[in-house]
């Protein structure tokens, strides 16, 4: 298990920045949303989602900050709901029930990033059959079985929050399996198994290789793909 302040280590090549839900109500924070601008239709969330979208540009801003000092004060969302990132970086926005994060990484460095953030174990077994393939991981010696489908569906979050992006097509939890996770280097390998457009698929782009991190009982997975 590591500690929050060591995630960071895990973002090779991109800025990452994490933030408990509950610091929400922080001076700090509420000064900085206070200057973010902020779509009207935001008003009509629900106050949780509300909450965990500003935390999320929150989040977005402060990786930035740190990345090259500037401030993202507009991150407003495509019509996919994806972020519009500014033309020169990618970025990627997770969060679960107690954390929210933001990674950003120059566009011209990574070609794709996703990351996602699961309380480990969350995952029900019934909801198995929507999430595995025949060559997903059957077992780990490091996992439960429900901790081990946690870490298969936030995985193929991660690739999904990474590729669609690039690809501009949703793909479902069949288009991908997850073949190994090494608990000592703290790395997975996820493969393609349909094609997604001439680049990424079986036939020519299909293998990559994450990051993961356990820290306070959850789980943080990471795709950067250069």
């Amino acid at each position: 298990m590591n500690n929050i302040s060591e995630l960071t280590q895990y973002f090779t090549n991109s800025t990452f920045f994490i933030v408990k839900r509950d610091e929400f109500v922080s001076p700090e924070i509420q000064s900085i949303i206070s200057k973010l601008l902020i779509s009207p239709s935001t008003e009509k969330y629900h106050p949780k989602r509300k909450n965990e979208y500003l935390l999320g540009r929150y989040c977005a801003y402060k990786a930035v900050q740190i990345f090259n000092g500037t401030e993202l004060l507009s991150l407003n969302s495509n019509d996919d709901r994806t972020p519009n990132w500014p033309p020169d970086l990618i970025g990627s926005i997770s969060h679960s029930n107690e954390y929210v994060c933001a990674a950003i990484a120059d566009k011209t460095k990574v070609r794709c990033l996703g990351l996602d953030i699961e309380l480990l174990g969350r995952t029900k077994i019934e909801l198995a059959r929507h999430i595995l393939t025949a060559n997903d991981l059957k077992e780990h010696t490091h996992f439960s079985a429900e901790e081990l489908l946690t870490f298969i569906f936030s995985a193929k979050e991660s690739l999904y929050k990474a590729l669609y992006p690039e690809v501009k097509k949703f793909f479902g939890f069949d288009y991908a399996y997850v073949s190994e996770i090494d608990f000592k280097n703290q790395t997975f390998k996820i493969f393609l198994t349909k094609s997604l457009n001439s680049e990424f698929g079986p036939q020519n782009r299909n293998s990559f290789e994450g990051r993961f991190a356990l820290f306070e009982g959850s789980l943080l997975t990471i795709l950067e793909i250069v």
